[in-house]
């Protein structure tokens, strides 16, 4: 809900002000306030990536070893730095598994980011599946199958709903 991103962001702001004020203060997208936008983004990669908002899954074992973690299915190897640049403080994945605030802390901070580098939701969306822009993805496919286009589609759907 809007209520609980402003208490994260006023919760963000007294641990590193400057950082989370540059990431939060992205563009307008689709004609609503950035924190509405940012909002609905964040409950539409919930709704894929654990069924709406499971602070406690665990995706399965990658080729390189690695699980995803949390409600925004954030890569292990990726948690230490994106926590620390989001929140000040650096978490394992068991860390940050159970801290909600920290999962939300580093979706605000990291696909904020997105969006403001690349211009629209869905490319932060393709981005925070392969990394790359919709335009450079090739199409990827993670573990279960999952194609970069088909998570596209699927954020579309829940984000313009």
């Amino acid at each position: 809900s809007l209520m609980r991103l402003k208490m994260i962001q006023d919760y963000m702001q007294r641990l590193q002000p400057a950082k989370i004020t540059g990431t939060l203060s992205f563009s307008k997208v689709g004609g609503d306030t950035n924190t509405a936008s940012l909002a609905k983004a964040a409950q539409a990669i919930k709704n894929i990536e654990s069924g709406g908002g499971n602070y406690n899954a665990v995706g399965p074992q990658t080729k390189s070893g690695d699980n995803a973690y949390g409600a925004y299915q954030v890569m292990g190897a990726n948690i230490p730095s994106w926590t620390k640049a989001a929140t000040g403080v650096a978490m394992t994945p068991q860390q940050f598994l159970a801290n909600p605030q920290a999962q939300e802390a580093v979706f605000a901070y990291v696909f904020g980011g997105y969006i403001k580098q690349y211009g629209s939701p869905e490319d932060a969306a393709s981005v925070w599946f392969t990394g790359r822009p919709i335009s450079q993805n090739n199409n990827d496919r993670d573990i279960l199958g999952t194609t970069a286009n088909s998570y596209v589609s699927q954020f579309k759907q829940h984000f313009y709903s």
